[in-house]
């Protein structure tokens, strides 16, 4: 505020405006937390994955075990004042584009390749050796989509859109040459 005193000198004053009343929902506080919340970019693996002068390499022909590192809820908690809002974001799904030309593969499932695990939904063969790319690898990329769900004071609860984090990364396919040989005449 300006003030013009009788003498003609100016005084400026400043006035705190009046406090404003909005409340926020939980609802509004879970999309801020949202926003936050720690979702960590993926880290691809595969199996097999045999060193090359291209980086880690599968085979042509045989089933590649795909899985990221990582793969576990996060959650975030924000209040204002007696309003607070808890979200948890986990992961529902992965896809990969092998970089091959073929299509995505859609995985809900996350198994870390063991020696000791029989099998996995989570593959993808190789047909041509990737040789013949830049790089000698295949250009590929994964995108983690994770469930956001959020509960709040008043006993409010919801879902938020699903968020996604990706990475593109290279993959190169060896091709191993074998010959058969069979002893003596049967």
């Amino acid at each position: 505020m300006v003030r013009q005193c009788s003498d003609g000198s100016v005084n400026t004053i400043w006035v705190a405006a009046a406090p404003r009343h909005s409340t926020v929902t939980p609802e509004e506080l879970a999309k801020r937390a949202a926003n936050r919340l720690p979702l960590a970019v993926p880290r691809p693996l595969f199996n097999p994955a045999r060193p090359s002068s291209a980086g880690p390499a599968t085979l042509v022909g045989v089933p590649t075990w795909l899985w990221v590192d990582g793969w576990r809820s996060v959650s975030q908690r924000t209040q204002a004042g007696q309003v607070w809002a808890v979200v948890v974001a986990a992961p529902v799904e992965t896809t990969w584009f092998p970089g091959d030309g073929s299509g995505p593969i859609r995985c809900t499932v996350n198994t870390p390749w063991t020696a000791d695990t029989a099998a996995t939904s989570c593959e993808h063969m190789y047909v041509r050796s990737s040789a013949g790319q830049s790089a000698s690898a295949y250009p590929a990329r994964v995108v983690v989509s994770w469930q956001v769900t959020w509960r709040g004071s008043g006993d409010q609860s919801g879902r938020l859109p699903l968020m996604q984090r990706q990475m593109s990364f290279p993959i190169a396919v060896a091709e191993r040459q074998t010959v058969v040989t069979v002893e003596g005449n049967q």
